[in-house]
């Protein structure tokens, strides 16, 4: 049971007065009507309602001083849904400034965060933060971990006070600030993703709400439960306005064009592509577009020269770029406003993220309907999508393909047959300390294996990328990608078809030579594996033996019972053997 409270500062009534005001058509002053207007009919329905719950509503109310009104009603604790302790064990004990003029606010956010086992303190003013966070970042263990701003308040306002505080200079880490308001949304939304905000919230704040802003600012990842999943907010109202639209969409990758295709002309837009930057400035010469949505990373021309190219032409109208990379830190997002884009969307793409993006970006307009003709569930899929795949969030993928299993099962069988030689050409990478081409690579297949759903392998190849760009290699970080690697295409070899794995086995029996450098790379992965007694072992072998065919049958009969048999001491004596035949 829950009781509810609602106070007022208004006109108040006498004892009498609130007796009768439950009932029908009466207000408790018949001049009331006239001066505030209603019915009197509000309290009534308020009342069944609340019966309807198994609760029960009073007042009390003082004249001249102001009313109180509770309710009470039954409700079922949502289980499901309910924060686990472990996506709260992060945050307890940071601390958070709460900064707002109005004093119920500061309360209210205050008993939300300390909820989630934060200490909250709380500032009436932006003077007042400033001086609180000034004071107290020079002290590792006082300064604050988050800062909930409100915007619209007296002197400094809360945009002007995130400036501030980020251009601060100290010993800590600053803290992640988040804009809590309830008009305007859209300036403050522009500064979500710059330096100084790290998130947006709409008052009346929902707890759960806060709780996912909180653990996003502040860099905290929580596994999403699959019942959260939800389709993007196709507000009626915003997408009337841009139906029809034209979109340019500049992208490399043909798994990341067929998902973006998906989304884009799900949602009534018209879409043509671009493969890289070069096109992409032919394209806007020959066409007028709503949006261009850029990847950074491609051949030919990347994203930032062709959006330096693109503003250089007079195209008579103000065209948005956004970047939609797999590229998410804020020098990245920087560089991009600097050449003249206009927004950032993060890949793996999400439907609510560009839904909203392309509501902020594309002018409300009446435009020709696009109506499609449904190609997204290929008829030739002969079989169906498992419910569960190792290494896959298949829920979250599924989203970005409308729901279209079909077509979610042809993109990852596609990307199985594409993948072959992505991981012996990275280890010839690392070997020759290519570790430039070594991160564009590994970036190229963020951004298309993330939009499958294969998180894990995404958060470890974002951190090999990492080392790449910084010109240094790890080999601990490298076994971690390397293992998801291969329990990832473990899963797709599962879900090829019998026809497609009989072709493979007979083009590796039938090939007059043997790939021996990247026969070579594998081995060189197994013997690691063997040599740290790794039980995955035996998937390795299969890929080697799988490379070599029927080549040195002998060495890979006797080194395949090795395994089998977890001899792998023996294993790794015997691997040497064919990889001295290897060379």
């Amino acid at each position: 049971m829950l009781q509810f409270e609602v106070q007022d500062t208004g006109i108040g009534m006498s004892r009498e007065e609130t007796k009768k005001i439950f009932n029908s058509f009466v207000q408790a002053d018949s001049s009331t009507t006239r001066k505030y207007g209603g019915s009197g009919l509000g309290l009534v329905i308020s009342e069944q309602l609340v019966k309807l719950m198994h609760g029960e509503i009073s007042v009390k109310s003082e004249k001249g001083i102001g009313s109180t009104f509770t309710f009470t009603c039954l409700l079922q604790i949502d289980q499901q849904h309910t924060p686990s302790s472990h996506s709260l064990a992060e945050l307890k004990d940071k601390r958070v400034l709460i900064v707002d003029d109005n004093e119920a606010s500061r309360t209210i956010l205050a008993s939300l965060v300390q909820g989630f086992g934060m200490q909250a303190q709380t500032a009436k003013c932006g003077e007042d933060a400033y001086n609180i966070i000034a004071r107290q970042q020079d002290h590792y263990n006082d300064h604050f971990d988050l800062v909930l701003m409100d915007w619209r308040m007296p002197g400094m306002d809360g945009l002007e006070c995130a400036k501030q505080i980020c251009q601060l200079k100290s010993a800590t880490p600053l803290p992640a600030i988040i804009m809590v308001s309830a008009y305007d949304q859209s300036k403050v939304m522009k500064g979500v993703g710059s330096n100084h905000l790290e998130g947006y919230l709409l008052k009346p704040v929902q707890p759960t709400v806060l709780l996912n802003t909180i653990q996003k600012a502040m860099g905290i990842y929580v596994e999403e439960d699959s019942t959260l999943h939800h389709f993007p907010k196709r507000d009626d109202q915003a997408l009337s306005q841009i139906l029809g639209a034209k979109v340019l969409l500049v992208e490399d990758i043909k798994t990341n064009q067929q998902i973006a295709c998906e989304l884009l002309e799900g949602l009534g837009l018209h879409v043509d592509i671009a493969n890289n930057g070069l096109e992409a400035v032919q394209a806007v010469q020959k066409n007028k577009y709503d949006i261009v949505l850029m990847d950074i990373q491609m051949p030919e021309m990347d994203g930032h020269t062709a959006t330096l190219e693109i503003r250089k032409l007079n195209l008579g109208y103000q065209l948005p770029i956004v970047a939609m990379t797999a590229n998410a830190m804020k020098e990245d997002q920087n560089r991009s406003k600097e050449v003249g884009m206009n927004g950032h969307i993060n890949k793996p793409i999400s439907p609510d993220e560009l839904f909203d993006t392309l509501v902020e970006w594309i002018k409300p307009a009446l435009r020709e309907i696009y109506h499609r003709h449904d190609k997204g569930n290929p008829a030739n899929i002969d079989s169906e999508l498992p419910s569960k795949l190792a290494g896959f969030d298949l829920q979250s993928a599924l989203l970005r393909v409308n729901r279209k299993e079909r077509l979610l099962l042809k993109l990852l069988r596609d990307f199985y047959r594409e993948q072959d030689n992505t991981l012996p050409t990275l280890i010839q990478m690392i070997e020759t300390k290519s570790y430039k081409k070594a991160a564009y690579l590994v970036h190229s297949l963020i951004g298309s294996i993330g939009n499958l759903g294969a998180n894990q392998l995404v958060t470890h190849a974002r951190a090999l990328e990492t080392l790449f760009k910084n010109n240094q290699f790890d080999a601990a970080v490298f076994e971690r990608f390397v293992i998801e690697y291969e329990v990832i295409t473990t899963s797709l070899a599962s879900i090829s078809t019998d026809n497609e794995a009989k072709n493979q086995t007979t083009s590796i029996e039938t090939q007059e030579s043997v790939d021996w450098g990247r026969a070579i790379s594998q081995s060189k992965i197994l013997l690691k594996k063997l040599q740290m007694g790794d039980g995955n072992s035996l998937q390795s072998l299969s890929t080697l033996e799988n490379i070599l065919g029927n080549s040195f049958a002998g060495n890979q009969s006797t080194l395949h019972a090795l395994v089998d048999d977890f001899e792998f001491e023996q294993a790794c004596i015997e691997l040497q053997k064919l990889m001295d035949n290897l060379h």
